[in-house]
């Protein structure tokens, strides 16, 4: 999509500031206030990567390893990007970045049943749901 970047930070505010700037998003991930958001390891096998439309940000991909070459990922995007058409190439584009660029084979995620626009949204991103439990629904992707 025209305009959509992609790249990785290690900058510790930058990630605090989009996962917390935002009201609905904190509320999406489960915190009622910034000081509820856990630290997030700034070390050389987390990737953290911002989706820009023309230099505004779109959101924050959060990928961590779980085994060797799976990693879990997470979307942050920011609320007023929410149902916009450039959420999934920037979705895609995370993905594309981390298999081209780390160890990753595989890519999964965990998502909460009472979140039917996540689920949704990994089955946009290309995501397939492969096991479900009393809580969450489990989706992944593969190189």
């Amino acid at each position: 999509m025209e305009g959509l970047t992609l790249r990785r930070t290690f900058d510790v505010s930058e990630v605090r500031a989009l996962l917390t700037s935002d009201e609905r998003l904190l509320a999406a991930i489960g915190a009622e206030s910034p000081d509820d958001v856990p630290e997030m390891p700034m070390t050389t096998d987390h990737y953290y990567l911002v989706a820009e439309r023309h230099g505004i940000p779109v959101g924050l991909f959060v990928f961590h390893p779980r085994a060797k070459g799976v990693y879990q990922g997470h979307a942050n995007v920011l609320s007023a990007w929410w149902g916009h058409p450039i959420t999934a190439p920037a979705g895609n584009a995370a993905i594309s970045w981390m298999f081209e660029h780390t160890d990753a084979h595989r890519i999964v995620a965990r998502v909460p049943h009472e979140c039917p626009q996540v689920q949704n949204y990994a089955l946009r991103i290309g995501m397939r749901e492969v096991a479900s439990d009393s809580i969450d629904k489990y989706y992944e992707i593969s190189k």
